[in-house]
């Protein structure tokens, strides 16, 4: 059995179609080499599309609620609530319930409006010594003060502090959960009378909301892994 072709004309055909398919070859080559550098680049500016559209989303979300406690820094309401609250605990931590809800029967269906009208899960509004007096859903924290014990290395007391400090609204720092509950974050805004702090206003953020921009997978498949695998080369083929 011969494995060559023995006649010239054989041999010529042969080596033709070897001097034509080598450019071909070549070419097949290098077009599967851009086509993976295309879809690594094309891969990852979707990824970076994606990942800055949800940064977007997580910064307006947080500003419109910078925005809505910032607006009530000077509310008459927000303000006489907290100058006439606070005085009605004693210096033991007690209060005048007679006191307290005759002041609170004055303020409340306006702090309850805003808290229901901005969608806010909890409103909490806190003395000028960092004693939260009034809040629209139930907390441990209500009626003490941040300084008190475990309350004192809080998120939330560490805001208080550093908006007393730069007298403006700002935003808890994250920190661990406990028990397997994840603390909330809360927006922290000054209330003014004059030039003076007379009081805070603390509103928790919606988890519900952050997670349903952190937890959107569209684009990635059911967790991002689908577009990541195309990125990776596999060994060898460097």
């Amino acid at each position: 059995m011969r494995l060559l072709p023995s006649s010239i004309r054989s041999r010529l055909v042969l080596w033709f179609l070897l001097i034509a398919l080598a450019p071909l070859a070549a070419v097949l080559y290098a077009s599967v080499r851009l086509a993976d550098a295309s879809v690594e680049r094309t891969t990852s500016a979707s990824l970076a599309a994606i990942a800055e559209a949800r940064a977007a989303q997580l910064d307006a979300y947080a500003r419109e609620r910078v925005r809505n406690v910032s607006s009530i820094g000077t509310g008459l309401a927000f303000v006489g609530a907290a100058q006439e609250l606070g005085p009605t605990y004693r210096p033991d931590g007690t209060r005048d319930e007679a006191a307290y809800d005759a002041a609170l029967a004055k303020f409340r269906l306006r702090l309850d409006d805003f808290a229901k009208v901005c969608e806010f899960p909890r409103f909490m509004l806190l003395d000028a010594t960092g004693r939260i007096v009034y809040a629209t859903a139930e907390t441990p924290l209500l009626h003490r003060t941040l300084s008190e014990g475990v309350f004192a290395g809080s998120g939330l007391a560490r805001a208080v502090e550093r908006v007393r400090r730069e007298r403006s609204t700002q935003i808890s720092p994250p920190t661990l959960a406990v028990d397997g509950v994840r603390p909330s974050l809360e927006v922290v805004g000054p209330l003014f009378k004059g030039p003076d702090i007379v009081g805070f206003v603390a509103v928790s953020l919606a988890p519900s909301e952050i997670d349903a921009i952190v937890n959107d997978y569209t684009g990635l498949g059911e967790t991002g892994d689908i577009a990541l695998v195309v990125m990776k080369r596999p060994p060898g083929l460097d």
